[in-house]
């Protein structure tokens, strides 16, 4: 499956969410690898992020900060992290179809509509 960064970034924490619920353990597996390889990709994001954070930021005390009134290290890194979440990557994950997530499973509206981009909806609906 391709996705991009922002996407992982975006949906972290709904995949968490629905990581805490009881399912099937065929689903649980499977959400489980689907989450290791988030997380794999999240780690290497923040290694990138700090990176962009020592190039434009000064160190303080043993830390690196970008100066908030330094506006050009603030665009530029900005700028550079927005072209970081843009980078589209590979995971090994074949979306589920949604109706394999069951009626006792909770999981909110909003959610479920981040987590989307991780599901094929039923050919009935």
């Amino acid at each position: 499956m391709k996705i991009l960064l922002k996407d992982i970034l975006e949906n972290a924490e709904a995949l968490s969410n629905l990581l805490k619920q009881n399912m099937p353990v065929q689903l649980a597996y499977r959400l489980s690898k689907l989450s290791k390889a988030i997380n794999d990709e999240l780690k290497h994001f923040e290694e990138q992020r700090n990176k962009l954070i020592i190039k434009y930021g000064k160190e303080i005390d043993g830390n690196y900060q970008i100066d908030p009134e330094d506006k050009e290290a603030v665009k530029n890194y900005i700028n550079d992290l927005n072209k970081l979440a843009e980078v589209e990557i590979e995971i090994a994950y074949k979306p589920i179809k949604i109706d394999q997530l069951g009626s006792e499973l909770k999981i909110s509206p909003n959610d479920l509509a981040k987590l989307s981009v991780f599901f094929e909806e039923d050919e009935q609906n």
